[in-house]
């Protein structure tokens, strides 16, 4: 029963139909290939084709065939090709979605979407293009090439051993592997600049690898082994200001074609000192205060003011100073040697007008002397006070006279003895004080209480000279009671040879 009602199936049209082509059809009334199924079909054995055309699910284990295997579509968990993939005549896949590894011995066309994992030894004949690499790291043994690259965004350490260039050359920047780095625009390092070699700035400047140039903080500090360690040029005009903000002062540096200039910039004082002390001050009006007075500097009445002594030295020659009224003739001279006085030995110090003036000396204010340019003296009205030596200790005693102490002389001892002869010296000698032609006056005022006592001659440093007395011969008597006053009038007329004109007045 069950075989006939098996037969009885295949006499149903709907389940078995032959054409007249031979078509065979399971649940197919027109079958259009020589066997058409509609359903499932299920074969224990080898199924050999020619070709093979639709989808293919389930396994499928030693599937082979000659020449080839063409599959539209393959979906599986892994795929394993020995030989190569030909899609479609050719070797370039739309889209290839693999959750696994893919291994290949060749690869050619673009890579798109996310790349992850490791490649070792990625090659490519003839080259290998890679639009973008996101990763950790990356290491390149040979040379990368690139294209239009607007932005590298690096976490880590970029290390170029062959050179580093940013933008096209001499617009961007441009670093090299022998240490040169050239930026166009402005570089900004937030923690610092290294430079073992030469810093190049703009056209004309450098900072060299002799030099040690460090910023800290606002502090710029330069140091080297040359004489020059700094310097600021420009054609112009250059200047170097210092600004302290909170006062409103400027100081300024400046070089221009009249020279160096160092002043201030507003309505402040240039100050000079040492050892962190002031020393020198050029007020707001051009006043100078020289070693103190600084808080009434503004006000006095000098141009300049010296708090101490002015020294004025050369050991090579004379030394002075020139006064001048503008560019007229009024001028006068202070000095050393015959810078002030034409004729002066080097020893001398002298004042003199350099024109036809007169050279004046006062007090409070007032002439008290004028020599005029023709040498006169004339004293102003006023008493006139000479020095006297007074002694007590009688000439017949001590009979030596040094005009070291003056040229006046009282002697409250009385004088005693006859014939006395008096000794006139100094420290030098009267033939070093006197030039040929010079003159001194001495006068000697003694005491006396007897008309045997007087003074009859003088020597010169022990030397005898010729008196020629007023009146024609030499005292042989003096005074009985009072002073008696002897004037000697002594002139150089040769070396250490003298006129003298002596004269007694007798004072009782």
């Amino acid at each position: 029963m069950t075989r006939a009602r098996n037969l009885s199936r295949l006499g149903n049209t709907n389940v078995l139909s032959v054409d007249s082509s031979n078509n065979i059809g399971i649940n197919s009334t027109i079958p259009d290939v020589k066997l058409d199924v509609i359903g499932d079909a299920e074969i224990s054995g080898v199924i050999t084709a020619t070709s093979f055309s639709g989808n293919l699910t389930g396994g499928a284990t030693g599937l082979t065939g000659s020449p080839d295997i063409t599959i539209n579509n393959l979906v599986g968990v892994a795929a394993t090709f020995s030989g190569a993939i030909d899609v479609d005549g050719h070797t370039e896949l739309d889209d290839v979605n693999v959750s696994g590894a893919i291994t290949a011995t060749t690869f050619t066309g673009n890579l798109t979407g996310d790349a992850s994992g490791t490649a070792g030894g990625l090659t490519g004949t003839p080259d290998i293009t890679v639009r973008n690499i996101t990763g950790v790291a990356a290491t390149f043994t040979g040379e990368v090439t690139y294209e239009d690259v607007t932005n590298i965004d690096s976490v880590g350490i970029v290390t170029a051993r062959g050179g580093f260039e940013i933008g096209a050359a001499g617009v961007g920047g441009t670093i090299t592997s022998v240490g040169n780095a050239e930026f166009a625009g402005i570089v900004t390092a937030q923690s610092g600049i290294d430079c073992n070699g030469n810093a190049t700035f703009g056209a004309n400047g450098s900072i060299t690898s002799a030099a040690n140039f460090s910023l800290n903080g606002n502090a710029l500090t330069v140091t080297g082994t040359s004489t020059v360690v700094g310097e600021f040029k420009k054609a112009g005009s250059p200047t170097i200001q210092c600004t302290d903000t909170t006062n409103s002062t400027d100081l300024q540096l400046r070089a221009d074609a009249t020279g160096g200039l160092v002043r201030t910039a507003t309505n402040k004082p240039l100050l000079f000192g040492t050892n962190q002390v002031e020393r020198l001050r050029i007020v707001a009006d051009g006043k100078v205060v020289i070693g103190g007075n600084y808080a009434n500097s503004s006000s006095f009445g000098r141009q300049v003011l010296i708090d101490g002594t002015l020294g004025l030295n050369n050991d090579s020659g004379s030394v002075g100073v020139g006064f001048h009224k503008g560019t007229s003739n009024t001028y006068g001279y202070i000095g050393t040697g015959a810078w002030a006085v034409n004729g002066g030995s080097a020893d001398d110090f002298g004042v003199s007008t350099g024109s036809t003036g007169d050279l004046l000396l006062g007090t409070a204010g007032s002439e008290r002397l004028r020599i005029t340019a023709n040498g006169g003296i004339l004293l102003s009205n006023g008493i006139l006070v000479e020095h006297c030596k007074i002694v007590s200790t009688a000439w017949s005693t001590t009979n030596d006279i040094s005009l070291d102490d003056g040229n006046v002389f009282l002697n409250t001892a009385n004088l005693a003895g006859t014939n006395n002869t008096i000794d006139i010296t100094s420290t030098a000698g009267l033939n070093v004080d006197l030039a040929t032609g010079d003159m001194t006056s001495v006068t000697l005022i003694t005491a006396v209480n007897a008309t045997t006592a007087y003074i009859n001659a003088i020597t010169i440093g022990a030397s005898a000279v010729t008196e020629s007395w007023v009146g024609g011969s030499a005292p042989t008597d003096g005074g009985g009671s009072g002073y008696d006053v002897y004037t000697f009038n002594i002139i150089k007329t040769a070396a250490n040879t003298y006129v003298c004109i002596a004269n007694q007045v007798k004072g009782s």
